[in-house]
C-alpha cells in the first residue's frame, strides 16, 4: 500500500478495489461523479466506497484501468502489502 499511497494526486491517481490496483488518472476528466470523488479516494483502498455506489457496468469499465495487484505478507517483501505493477 505504501506505493499506492504515493499516487494520491491529480496527475497520478491510483485506487485499490478488491486487492487490484487501478490507475484512474486518465479517467478523471470523464468521471461522471467528478474529479474530487476520485481524488478523495486516490492512494487508498476504496473497495467499500466503490461497491456502494457503482453498478455492474461501472465495475466492468474499471478493468481497463487495472495496472496490478496487491500481494500480502510472506512473499519476501519488506511491507505487508506491496503493489505489483
Amino acid at each position: 500500500m505504501a506505493e499506492v499511497r504515493e499516487h494520491a494526486l491529480r496527475d497520478s491517481a491510483w485506487i485499490v478495489v478488491y486487492g487490484h490496483v487501478y490507475d484512474c488518472t486518465a479517467y478523471l476528466k470523464d468521471y461522471p461523479g467528478g474529479v474530487d470523488i476520485i481524488l478523495i479516494n486516490a492512494g487508498a483502498d476504496c473497495t467499500e466506497e466503490f461497491d456502494v455506489i457503482h453498478s455492474d457496468m461501472a465495475k466492468a469499465l474499471l478493468a481497463a484501468y487495472r495496472i496490478g495487484e496487491l500481494v500480502g505478507a510472506g512473499d519476501g517483501s519488506d511491507s505487508p502489502d506491496t503493489a505489483v505493477i
